[in-house]
């Protein structure tokens, strides 16, 4: 599949997914809330972030590491000196 055509599905994905929650969430809330009171907005809120806490908390242990760096690096800031990048780069070698 070329790169735009897997954008555009993971684009209407994306809409699916909104279009889903902006229909069901506010049936969902209000069914809770005429339930159990206006502690139910919150509830509702309380359990859609601890799923996806959840989820994050997953996905980053699915994921492999960031490799090892190559070369050396040393961030300097844009106002320094050719002295002090010079010397920064004398710390790295």
């Amino acid at each position: 599949m070329p790169a735009a055509a897997a954008l555009a599905a993971a684009s209407a994905g994306l809409m699916f997914i909104n279009g889903l929650g902006a229909i069901s969430g506010p049936i969902i809330t209000g069914w809770m809330m005429e339930t159990i009171g206006s502690a139910g907005f919150f509830l509702f809120m309380a359990i859609l972030f601890a799923i996806l806490a959840v989820y994050g908390a997953w996905r980053m242990t699915q994921r492999r590491g960031t490799p090892e760096a190559t070369s050396g690096f040393t961030p300097v800031s844009p106002t320094a000196s050719v002295v002090s990048v010079e010397a920064a780069a004398m710390v790295d070698a």
